[in-house]
């Protein structure tokens, strides 16, 4: 059995500092990683006293990474500050390297929100081979290309066609090659936000081909990504990142040399 950690990023937008963490959805997302996890790993970016509280509530047991690390745990927490965090690109690659260390085969980047049964993620798990860079689980938001018979479609990779970190299994030791790249953090379109699981896997596959196969999983119509947001200014946001997948894609593998190159996602479908 592969040794597989997945990492949630837990912070507050400016605009939410005042506002007291809502622990219930964190401490359920982690409750539910753990049925398919080796450990865990939160990357938290918040007031002392929001981590305070988010502590309070995780399982025994639960290790503060705020100095080198040499006991094994089922749940870790990775602090950072808002200047350390970034807008996502440093804490992520924090994560890689957290994994690298620990030997972690595989590492799961999954979103606060997201639902996902244990038989799922383990399918996700056995297709990742020795030659497979990633394999996300497809959402509604997608586009999501199904082949006519039961063969994997061949699909351009766009925004909206390859897997995203919302969850998405990544190879440790292949990823720890680049990290997730910084143009996702420094070259965003105005008013977009960044997606840097596409030119990350478009330099993997000119770099390395035949060893950096992403793969797009779909399971049924219900996707599992709670996004019914109560909070109007969240739901804007949110639907603002779904507008710009494709245009913050392109600006990315752009800036980094490779416009024009072709990149191949391929999309799965699991009954």
């Amino acid at each position: 059995m592969q040794k597989v950690l997945t990492a949630i990023r837990v912070h507050k937008r400016q605009s939410d500092q005042s506002i007291s963490l809502d622990t219930a959805p964190i401490s359920a997302a982690v409750n539910r990683a753990l049925g398919y996890s080796t450990s865990l790993i939160l990357a938290v970016s918040l007031p002392p006293s929001d981590l305070e509280r988010l502590l309070s509530v995780l399982p025994q047991g639960t290790v503060l990474v705020d100095d080198e690390v040499t006991n094994s745990a089922k749940v870790y927490v990775l602090p950072f500050t808002r200047a350390t965090y970034g807008r996502f690109i440093p804490a992520m690659n924090a994560i890689v390297a957290f994994a690298h260390d620990k030997d972690f085969e595989r590492v799961l980047f999954q979103s606060v929100e997201v639902k996902v049964e244990s038989e799922k993620v383990k399918k996700m798990v056995d297709l990742c081979t020795g030659d497979v860079l990633v394999v996300g689980k497809s959402f509604d938001a997608h586009t999501f290309q199904q082949a006519l018979d039961s063969a994997a479609s061949q699909v351009y990779l766009t925004g909206r066609t390859c897997p995203w970190n919302t969850l998405a299994i990544w190879n440790v030791s292949k990823l720890a090659r680049t990290g997730f790249l910084l143009t996702s953090e420094t070259n965003t379109p105005p008013n977009s936000s960044a997606i840097e699981e596409a030119p990350t896997i478009a330099l993997h596959q000119k770099l390395f081909p035949g060893q950096s196969r992403a793969l797009l999983v779909r399971f049924e119509a219900e996707d599992g990504w709670g996004t019914a947001w109560t909070d109007p200014a969240r739901a804007e946001w949110h639907a603002r990142k779904m507008a710009s997948k494709d245009t913050s894609a392109a600006a990315h593998i752009s800036n980094i040399g490779l416009a024009g190159s072709v990149t191949i996602v391929e999309h799965v479908q699991i009954s």
